[in-house]
C-alpha cells in the first residue's frame, strides 16, 4: 500500500477524491520488466461530519448518545471516535469503534456533558460534528414502597425499600392518629 507520506517530496499532487491511473513492473539483477496494464484508482476522501449526534437515554448516572452512520460514502469511514467534556473542560475520547452508539458512566447528576464525534477512514480523520450538550438533572426520587409496620417494645419500628434510581438524603414520614 502507498500512502501519501510515501509520495511527500514527489511531483505527485494527489487531492482526495481524485482518480488516479497506476501501473506497476519488477525489477531484478538482469533488469526491469514490462509495465503491466494500467488501473484507475480513486484517492481515499476525507470521510463526512457525523449527522445526527443525539441523547439516546439517560438514567441517573448514565447518557448513551448515538449518531447516523456514515454509508454510500466514498470515504470508507469505518470508524468513530466519540469525545466528551464535563461542563467547559477539555474533550477527552472516551470510544474508538465502528459502532455507531455509546454509553458513558459514573456521571454526575446537575452536570451539563459536552459530546463530539468524528468518523476516521484509517488514512483521514473527519471534521468533529456539533458538539450535543446533554444535562444529567437531579431527578424526583420516585415512590418508596408502603411502610410496613413492627410493633416492638415500647415502640414501633417503620420499614421501607429505598427507590432505585435516585440518590435518596432524607426522608419524611407522616403519622397521623386514626382515633381522631
Amino acid at each position: 500500500m502507498v500512502t501519501k507520506e510515501d509520495l511527500k517530496g514527489s511531483d505527485f499532487n494527489f487531492v482526495a477524491g481524485d482518480v488516479v491511473t497506476v501501473r506497476s513492473r519488477a525489477r531484478n539483477e538482469i533488469g526491469w520488466g514490462p509495465f503491466s496494464e494500467t488501473g484507475e484508482v480513486k484517492m481515499v476522501e476525507t470521510p463526512e461530519v457525523v449527522q445526527r449526534l443525539r441523547q439516546k437515554s439517560k438514567t441517573r448516572d448514565t447518557i448513551t448518545v448515538e449518531w447516523d452512520a456514515i454509508v454510500e460514502s466514498d470515504s470508507f469511514a469505518i470508524k468513530y471516535e466519540l469525545q466528551q467534556a464535563r461542563g467547559g473542560g477539555a474533550f477527552r475520547t472516551i470510544y474508538r469503534g465502528q459502532q455507531t452508539e455509546q454509553s458513558s458512566y459514573g456521571l454526575q447528576q446537575g452536570e451539563p456533558y459536552n459530546f463530539r464525534v468524528r468518523a476516521s477512514n484509517g488514512c483521514e480523520l473527519g471534521r468533529w460534528s456539533e458538539v450535543q450538550i446533554i444535562e444529567l438533572s437531579p431527578n424526583v426520587p420516585p415512590t418508596v414502597t408502603r411502610p410496613t409496620p413492627l410493633v416492638e417494645d415500647c415502640g414501633v419500628l417503620i420499614t421501607w425499600t429505598e427507590p432505585d434510581g435516585s440518590a435518596v438524603d432524607r426522608y419524611l414520614v407522616e403519622v397521623q392518629d386514626n382515633d381522631m
